[in-house]
């Protein structure tokens, strides 16, 4: 069934927005934190009561939507829902998952500690818990391995407001909210960063693109029955361009269920910029994306649709298939049929147990602060692509034609799977440390000879590039 367009969004981001973090101060009227300036102390009590922490706007917006902006129809206008009657504020309001003093208050924050611990935050910001936890999803991120905690990274008027009324994080002012280039001020030049640049030079891919491992996403809310989902997923990233940057992101879903529905909508998906914290010191290479080995690229390179999650009735109890790995976010076909493929489910209370939701309703489908890559974005990434080795030197520059002994090459554009030849032969123990260091074994070859060395970035691929140095090394 052709699935309802709209060009807005579920409510996918908690009730302030998906930064995991709260205040930074104590009851704002009785702060006393040494150093503190008595002026900021004042500000935040002046800021606070219109700061997303203290309305928590951000979901019950998304949910009501109804097209007066540039993004429309929300879950709740579609299905002619009241958000304060819906499940979805079990897990996206104020202390629903621990009693909390009143949420506009400063003692929701720190009615126990005066400077705020990141337990503080995971008591509203359940989804960054469920990922850093050992015990949930135990996902690894390059700021926590090193120590560092919520609040060195996000701003006072970031947690306190700005004094601006904001009706979602994706709307906060880019002096308040924090980016990557507060702290990464110079990005290098490597070769992927370069890759992705446009004609000016500026970037056309958000860091989190590359360097998020993975979202998260509470598969299939049945809000029949309170905020029951079927479970939390990972081991996806999905890309989707970014409103306020104008750059492709990383990207979460949710997608939801309901027998209830005042109107034809019984389906709902929505799509959302997301910032997982989830961060890789080491970017994606490039067949994470690009069509070199992408499984949902093969699948739309095949069918024309991205088979994202299917109910799996083969296995027992039955549960839910889902692709795994970088997926873009598309659009429609031109006769307005949807492409990416999502099984929805239904949960039975009485037997604890799920089931594939078959209905002649509609699914309604829908983007927040972003949207679908375009079909020029999506002929980018169905195309095999390989980043451009260069070798700039290499160590020792002679050396025993007996070979087995170590060579170094340095230079740029090295991946993965680069291999080496030295005077036609393969080099033995090939490692690729990094895009600018290879190391090999050097193979045996005659004395008194300059050969080439040279750097294939996939040997089996005939259109993949290669670099040679003609004469590089010389047998001794």
């Amino acid at each position: 069934m052709r699935a309802k367009r709209a060009s807005a969004c579920f409510p996918v981001i908690l009730a302030a927005g998906f930064v995991a973090v709260l205040l930074a101060g104590a009851g704002c009227d009785e702060i006393d934190r040494p150093g503190e300036p008595e002026q900021a102390r004042f500000e935040a009590y002046e800021t606070f009561p219109t700061s997303l922490h203290a309305t928590a706007e951000g979901m019950r917006t998304v949910f009501n939507m109804d097209g007066e902006g540039p993004y429309d129809d929300g879950f709740g206008t579609h299905t002619g829902k009241d958000y304060e009657t819906m499940g979805c504020k079990m897990c996206h309001e104020w202390g629903s998952f621990v009693p909390r003093p009143p949420r506009d208050t400063c003692d929701a924050c720190h009615l126990d500690n005066r400077e705020t611990e990141d337990h503080t935050c995971y008591a509203c910001h359940k989804r960054q818990f469920l990922m850093n936890d050992p015990s949930k999803l135990a996902e690894s991120d390059v700021h926590r391995s090193m120590g560092m905690t919520c609040v060195e990274c996000h701003k006072l008027e970031e947690l306190h407001g700005d004094g601006t009324p904001y009706k979602s994080q994706f709307e906060v002012s880019d002096e308040t909210r924090v980016t990557c280039q507060d702290c990464h001020t110079k990005i290098r030049s490597t070769a992927s960063h370069d890759a992705h640049l446009d004609a000016e030079g500026n970037r056309k891919l958000d860091c989190s693109a590359c360097h998020s491992r993975t979202v998260m996403a509470c598969y299939n809310c049945h809000l029949d029955h309170g905020s029951v989902h079927q479970g939390m997923k990972k081991d996806w990233l999905f890309l989707m361009n970014d409103d306020r940057t104008g750059r492709v992101r990383a990207a979460t879903f949710q997608s939801v269920s309901t027998h209830n529905s005042l109107t034809s909508v019984d389906k709902f998906i929505g799509f959302a910029p997301f910032e997982a914290h989830t961060t890789m010191p080491r970017g994606r290479e490039c067949d994470a994306c690009h069509g070199n080995t992408n499984a949902a690229i093969d699948d739309f390179n095949t069918n024309g649709s991205i088979k994202v999650t299917e109910w799996d009735t083969t296995t027992t109890p039955h549960d839910l298939w889902k692709l795994d790995g970088v997926i873009p976010v598309i659009g429609p076909d031109a006769s307005g049929d949807e492409r990416m493929i999502f099984d929805y489910l239904e949960y039975d209370p009485d037997g604890d147990s799920w089931s594939e939701l078959v209905t002649t309703g509609d699914t309604a489908v829908q983007h927040i602060y972003g949207s679908h890559l375009t079909d020029a974005q999506l002929a980018c990434l169905t195309a095999p692509k390989f980043p451009d080795p260069s070798i700039t030197r290499i160590w020792p520059k002679h050396g025993d034609p007996a070979g087995g002994y170590t060579l170094t090459i340095l230079g740029r554009g090295f991946w993965s799977k680069s291999e080496v030849t030295i005077g036609g032969t393969d080099a033995t123990n090939v490692v690729v440390v990094n895009s600018w260091k290879i190391t090999c074994e050097v193979p045996s070859g005659t004395s008194d000879t300059d050969v080439d060395v040279v750097v294939d970035n996939y040997p089996t691929e005939p259109t993949a590039p290669e670099d040679t140095l003609v004469d590089g090394f010389h047998y001794d």
